[in-house]
């Protein structure tokens, strides 16, 4: 980064269990996610923070879409039903702290945008989403949902705005590649 070195990481970790023998298939799931910040961006000689090379982190930090895999730990649990083969209801929970204070909160594409320039403290915030998807026939599947941020006290002590209400509609195409 410029004439830094850069010693920055992420890594990820998740287990999920799917009941086969049970009514709607439950499936049940957990993940954490961590990506280095800068402990000290005005005078730190490398550049510490993780950066994105291609950045997507669509329901990988909720399905609001609200942070980057960028100075964060996130962790997350959910589940998943299957009442009919064609559709599904998920519902998780996620919770979100900042790597390092000093550093700020980055959006999904990697741009800054909560800056902590004093120490109030990592937590980010607690998410919780609940949705739904539909498979009309091989190639159209509906879904919908509803997600919720309230911030922690990174958010609620350098911003105004610290809780969010996300819902959604989409209609999803796929092709399989065949003719």
């Amino acid at each position: 980064m410029g004439s830094q070195p850069i010693r920055a990481w992420a890594g990820q970790a998740g287990a999920a269990y799917q009941f086969l023998d049970v009514a709607s298939k439950p499936r049940v799931f957990a993940q954490f996610d961590y990506a280095s910040g800068n402990s000290n961006p005005a005078q730190s000689k490398s550049h510490t923070t993780f950066d994105t090379i291609y950045p997507t982190a669509h329901d990988r930090f909720g399905i609001a879409d609200l942070f980057g895999w960028q100075n964060i730990e996130s962790v997350r649990a959910g589940a998943t039903v299957e009442p009919h083969r064609r559709l599904t209801f998920t519902v998780q929970g996620l919770d979100d702290w900042a790597a390092d204070a000093l550093d700020s909160i980055y959006n999904t594409s990697g741009g800054a945008i909560v800056a902590n320039k004093t120490d109030h403290g990592r937590h980010v915030g607690a998410e919780i989403d609940g949705y739904s998807w539909y498979e009309l026939n091989r190639h159209f599947n509906l879904g919908g949902g509803i997600g919720y941020f309230g911030g922690g006290q990174f958010l609620t002590n350098v911003t105004t705005s610290h809780s969010y209400r996300y819902y959604y509609f989409a209609l999803n195409f796929k092709d399989n590649g065949n003719k």
